[in-house]
């Protein structure tokens, strides 16, 4: 798979191949400089490599070279993950990195964004089904989810998936992203996976979760009532995805009903679903 791109691009071999669902890795050198080697397996990911092309370095991992699902990426230090700062009780600071890389990443751009991107109401469209099947609190993730895009607004090309360990350090450069989805959507929802981090220990302790609420509400200057509407809809879809693949849909489904315990009217809209 990847001696094609090791000729072609005159790279070295720099460590073991990394294998993932998605994606295979490879640690290279190109003229002595740490760089990682990537192919997509699934056409998302090879739309997340155009994303990241496209975002030209800024706020991202830049990309050296691609051709086809095939990219090669600067490499990030080997310690640099957000996850440590939370095991060094600095969620505020980690937090206040999100936002600044989501602030990088959403900034204009004169190039055009990529073709193919999906819209985030499409990944949704699974839960008011499930809502149907299943019942409880999936009932308000979806009237949630149905506001929400009733009354969509400042929609952009998003990073989709921007949790702690989808952020890494740079050296010099810095806090970067990689790994995008590349989704259509509310500016709003970049802020709501890395609230299920860094693990679910965190996610399920109600008041280390408002925490994370509030120093997100501060950092990225975003609407504190539609983050938890959004956070609502997120967490009802997980379940639901998680419990089509046969996997326990928690945390999921414990920050839903945590969130919609919260919900200013939540009682009034239930009747309609029973």
């Amino acid at each position: 798979m990847f001696a094609p791109f090791l000729r072609r691009w005159g790279l070295d071999v720099d460590g073991e191949e990394i294998v993932t669902p998605r994606a295979r890795l490879l640690p290279v050198t190109r003229l002595g400089q740490p760089a990682m080697l990537k192919t997509a397996l699934f056409p998302s990911e090879i739309h997340g490599n155009a994303v990241m092309t496209w975002w030209d370095g800024q706020g991202a991992a830049r990309v050296l070279a691609a051709a086809g699902a095939t990219v090669l990426l600067e490499r990030a230090e080997p310690t640099g993950t957000l996850v440590r700062l939370y095991d060094e009780g600095r969620d505020a600071e980690a937090i206040a990195v999100i936002a600044d890389v989501a602030a990088a990443l959403h900034a204009p751009r004169t190039a055009a964004a990529p073709v193919g991107a999906a819209r985030l109401s499409d990944w949704f469209v699974d839960l008011p089904p499930a809502a149907e099947r299943l019942g409880g609190v999936l009932h308000d993730s979806a009237t949630a989810a149905a506001e929400l895009f009733g009354e969509a607004t400042d929609e952009m090309l998003l990073h989709g998936d921007l949790h702690h360990d989808n952020i890494l350090h740079f050296g010099e450069r810095g806090w970067l992203a990689i790994d995008p989805k590349g989704v259509q959507g509310e500016r709003i929802f970049e802020f709501v996976p890395q609230l299920f981090d860094p693990d679910a220990r965190t996610a399920l302790d109600v008041s280390k979760l408002d925490r994370q609420i509030g120093l997100t509400v501060a950092s990225a200057g975003v609407d504190p009532a539609r983050l938890r509407l959004w956070l609502l809809a997120w967490a009802g879809l997980l379940a639901t995805w998680w419990s089509e693949d046969g996997k326990p849909p928690e945390p999921s489904l414990s920050v839903a009903k945590a969130v919609a315990a919260t919900w200013p009217g939540a009682d009034e809209r239930r009747p309609k679903y029973s």
